[in-house]
C-alpha cells in the first residue's frame, strides 16, 4: 500500500485530523476557533472542517506571535530588571560620594555620638542636687533656695552649651572603642580623633 499523496493544499479536514497535524488535541482546536485563531468555512459538510493550507498557516502565525510576545516579556522584564539594578548602584554611589564629602553620616555614628553627648548632659543635669544641697541645708526662705537652684541650673545648661561639661577624656576613650569595633585601624582612629 502506497501513502497517499497530497496534492492539493486546500483539502478539507475536520478537527480530530487537523489536530494530529498541528500537534493539537481536537477539543484544543475547537478552542482556537472558539479564540478567532483558526476559521471553518462554509462548506456542505457536518460538523467543524477546515481548509488545511489556510489552517496550518493561522496556526503558525498564531504560534510565532505568542513567542515573540513571551520573548518580549522576558525581555522587557530583564530590561526593567537591569535599569533598576543600574539605579540602585548610581544611587549607592551617589551616597558613598555624599558620605565622603561629609554630607551624610552613617547613622549608627550619630546614634552613638549623640548618645555620648546626651549622656554627658543627663550627668551634669542630675549633678545639681547634689551641688546644691549643702548650700540649701537650713534655709527655710523658699526665694532663697529657688535662687540657689536656679542659679546652679543656669550654670549647668550653660557649661552644656559651651560644652564644658563633656568628659572628653572619658568620650575619647569610648570613641576609641567604638571605632575598633567597626573595624578601623587604630592609625586611622588616631587621625580622626585629632582632627
Amino acid at each position: 500500500m502506497s501513502p497517499d499523496v497530497l496534492t492539493n493544499p486546500d483539502v478539507i479536514c475536520n478537527a480530530v485530523v487537523l489536530g494530529e497535524i498541528l500537534g493539537q488535541t481536537d477539543r484544543h482546536v475547537r478552542r482556537l476557533v472558539k479564540d478567532g485563531v483558526l476559521e471553518c468555512p462554509r462548506t456542505k459538510l457536518h460538523g467543524m472542517h477546515f481548509r488545511l493550507a489556510d489552517s496550518v498557516q493561522r496556526f503558525v502565525k498564531y504560534r510565532c506571535d505568542l513567542a515573540a510576545k513571551e520573548a518580549e516579556s522576558r525581555n522587557g522584564e530583564y530590561e526593567k530588571a537591569r535599569t533598576r539594578k543600574a539605579q540602585a548602584a548610581a544611587a549607592m554611589m551617589e551616597l558613598q560620594l555624599a558620605t565622603k564629602r561629609g554630607e551624610y553620616l552613617y547613622k549608627p555614628d550619630v546614634e552613638f555620638h549623640l548618645s555620648m553627648l546626651l549622656r554627658n548632659c543627663r550627668d551634669r543635669i542630675l549633678a545639681i542636687p547634689s551641688r546644691t544641697m549643702h548650700q540649701l541645708l537650713g534655709r527655710t526662705n523658699p526665694m532663697e533656695c529657688n535662687k540657689i537652684v536656679g542659679d546652679e541650673l543656669n550654670l549647668a545648661l550653660n557649661e552644656i552649651a559651651d560644652q564644658k561639661c563633656f568628659d572628653w577624656a572619658r568620650m575619647r576613650r569610648e570613641q576609641t572603642a567604638y571605632l575598633r569595633e567597626q573595624g578601623m585601624p587604630d592609625d586611622e582612629i588616631e587621625s580622626i580623633l585629632d582632627e
